[in-house]
């Protein structure tokens, strides 16, 4: 006995709601570099020489900086997630919710898993004519 589609498609949207959920959790990390970066913004350059100064300037700014983008990044991707658990619920843009499944394999191994599963339930033919996709 085989379970209808839409048991599938609501196990997915769960698991795409924790999914989110803990990609924009782990994202918030790297605020400890931000923090680090304009501590060491606020601290003196350990000697007078000039050279220094701008070499310490610099590493503070790198860690503003690829903290901030590796924040944002997390964030937009925790928020692709959750979106494509909302249009599976809606059975609604069927290519969107496909592509975040595929680039949720890359996050290992929990988002493999649910990246495999989606691919598979959103490719059988019953899942596709709920959405409307020939």
């Amino acid at each position: 006995m085989t379970k209808p589609p839409n048991q599938d498609i609501h196990l997915i949207r769960i698991f795409h709601y924790l999914m989110g959920g803990l990609t924009g959790l782990a994202s918030l990390i790297p605020i400890i570099h931000i923090g680090i970066g304009f501590f060491i913004r606020k601290a003196e350059a350990p000697t007078d020489n000039p050279q220094e100064a701008i070499i310490f300037d610099m590493v503070s700014n790198m860690f503003i900086v690829i903290g901030a983008t590796v924040v944002i990044v997390g964030l937009a991707t925790s928020i692709c997630i959750v979106l494509a658990g909302r249009f599976l619920a809606q059975h609604r843009h069927y290519h969107f919710c496909l592509v975040i499944a595929c680039l949720q394999c890359l996050n290992m191994p929990l988002g493999t898993a649910l990246g495999i599963y989606t691919i598979i339930t959103l490719n059988k033919p019953e899942v596709k004519e709920m959405f409307g996709v020939t």
